[in-house]
C-alpha cells in the first residue's frame, strides 16, 4: 500500500497490511464497525489523503482515501461537473445525495459527507473493499447454485431494500454490479443515482434491462414493487447462472419479461421452495408480490425456502458469511492511481481548491 504518509497520532500504517496475521482485523478498525454502519463523519477536506484508486469511470473516479489525523479509510467518488451538465444529471445527483442523506442501514453504503471544488462534486462513502459480488460470482464459479451463498446474499439485499422502502425510496437498480462486499463478507446497496422517493407511482423508465419489471415496461407507472421484483431476477441468476428472460436482442427480452414466468421455465434441479419463492417475488401483478403484503421483507423470511436459515443474525450482523474477500491489494491500488484515469476520463483525487460542501 506504500507507507502513503501515516499519521503521527498511532494510527496504524498502511505498509502493515501486508503481513498476513490480523490483516482483516486491522483493515475493519480502519474502516470503522466491520464495514457499514457506523455514525456518519464529517471530515475536513484538507484531511483527506488519496492512497489508492478504486476504479475509473466515464462520470469520473472513486478513490481511496485516509484521514490524516484518525488513519480511517473512506472511499471518495468524484463526479465531473462537465459530465454531469452533458448528460442533464444535475437533478439526478442532486437526488442520490438527498436520498443517501436519509438513509441509515448497514446494507446501504453509508454517505458521510460531500465537497465539491471547480471541477467536480465529491462524495465521501464508507468504503467497501470486498468488491462487486458481480465479480465474487464471475471468480467463484461454484458459487452459482449453492443455496447458502444465494440465501445469505439475499438477505443482505432485502434488509437493504425494505431500509428505504421504509422511508418510501424506490431503489430501482438491483443487480449483481450494485451489490457490493465487505472485508467481512458482507453485503451492501450502492449506487443510489435511479433512487427516487416515491408516493402513489412513478412512470420514469430506468434500471437495467434483465432486470426491469413488466410494469416498467408498460409504463403504466411502477411503485416498490420493481423492488422485489428484481430481487426474484437476483435470486434465479445466483441460482442459475444465467437472466431468466435472456435473449439477443433486447426488444426480445422485453417481451419475455412482460410475458412474464412460467414455471416450466425453471431449470430442472431448482427446488419446489426455491421456484416459489422466485414466482412469488415476480408475479406480473405488482401488489401480489409477496412483500408487498403486510410484513414487507418479514413475508420473505417467513418463506419456506428460508426455513431455519438466521435471518435475524444476518440483520444483527452476528452470523459468518459464507465468503470472505481475498485481502485489499493495496500496492495494485496506489499503482492504478499513479498511472492516473484512462484517456477521456476526467478524475482529481484530491483538488487543491475542494470545499466542504453545505449548500448545492
Amino acid at each position: 500500500a506504500g507507507a502513503a504518509g501515516a499519521a503521527d497520532t498511532g494510527s496504524p500504517r498502511l505498509s502493515q497490511m501486508s503481513s498476513s496475521g490480523s490483516t482483516v482485523d486491522l483493515l475493519r478498525r480502519m474502516v470503522g464497525d466491520k464495514g457499514g454502519g457506523s455514525l456518519r463523519s464529517k471530515v475536513p477536506w484538507e484531511d483527506l489523503e488519496a492512497i489508492g484508486a478504486l476504479g475509473y469511470g466515464s462520470f469520473g473516479c472513486v478513490t481511496l482515501q485516509r484521514d490524516r489525523r484518525t488513519g480511517r479509510l473512506y472511499a471518495l467518488k468524484a463526479l465531473s461537473k462537465g459530465h454531469i451538465k452533458q448528460e442533464g444529471m444535475e437533478q439526478c445527483v442532486i437526488s442520490e445525495r438527498k436520498t443517501m442523506e436519509m438513509l441509515d442501514s448497514k446494507f446501504l453504503v453509508r454517505l458521510h459527507c460531500t465537497y465539491r471544488c471547480s471541477q467536480h462534486v465529491y462524495f465521501l462513502l464508507e468504503p467497501a473493499l470486498g468488491g462487486e459480488l458481480y465479480d465474487a460470482y464471475v471468480r467463484n464459479e461454484h458459487f452459482f447454485g449453492s443455496e447458502s451463498h444465494a440465501k445469505f446474499f439475499t438477505v443482505c439485499c432485502a434488509l437493504g431494500v425494505q431500509h428505504m422502502h421504509d422511508r418510501r425510496i424506490v431503489y430501482r437498480d438491483l443487480k449483481l454490479e450494485n451489490v457490493l462486499l465487505y472485508s467481512n463478507g458482507y453485503a451492501c446497496l450502492t449506487d443510489l443515482g435511479l433512487a427516487k422517493v416515491v408516493i402513489g407511482k412513478t412512470y420514469t423508465v430506468c434500471g437495467t434491462a434483465d432486470y426491469f419489471a413488466p410494469e416498467t415496461l408498460r409504463q403504466t407507472g411502477h411503485n416498490r414493487a420493481v423492488d422485489w421484483w428484481a430481487l426474484g431476477i437476483l435470486l434465479f441468476i445466483m441460482m442459475s447462472g444465467r437472466s431468466p428472460f435472456d435473449a439477443e436482442d433486447v426488444t426480445q427480452i422485453y417481451r419475455n419479461i412482460v410475458k412474464g414466468f412460467k414455471r416450466e421455465a425453471f431449470p430442472l434441479d431448482f427446488s419446489e421452495e426455491l421456484t416459489d419463492l422466485i414466482l412469488g417475488l415476480c408475479q406480473k401483478k405488482p401488489e401480489r408480490r409477496i412483500p408487498m403484503a403486510p410484513g414487507g421483507a418479514c413475508n420473505i423470511q417467513a418463506h419456506a425456502w428460508f426455513c431455519s436459515f438466521p435471518w435475524d443474525m444476518v440483520a444483527k450482523r452476528t452470523w459468518r458469511a459464507p465468503y470472505q474477500p481475498p485481502e485489499p491489494n493495496f500496492s495494485t491500488m496506489r499503482e492504478k492511481l499513479e498511472r492516473g484515469p484512462p484517456e477521456g476520463v476526467e478524475c482529481v483525487a484530491n483538488g487543491s481548491d475542494g470545499t466542504d460542501d453545505e449548500d448545492s
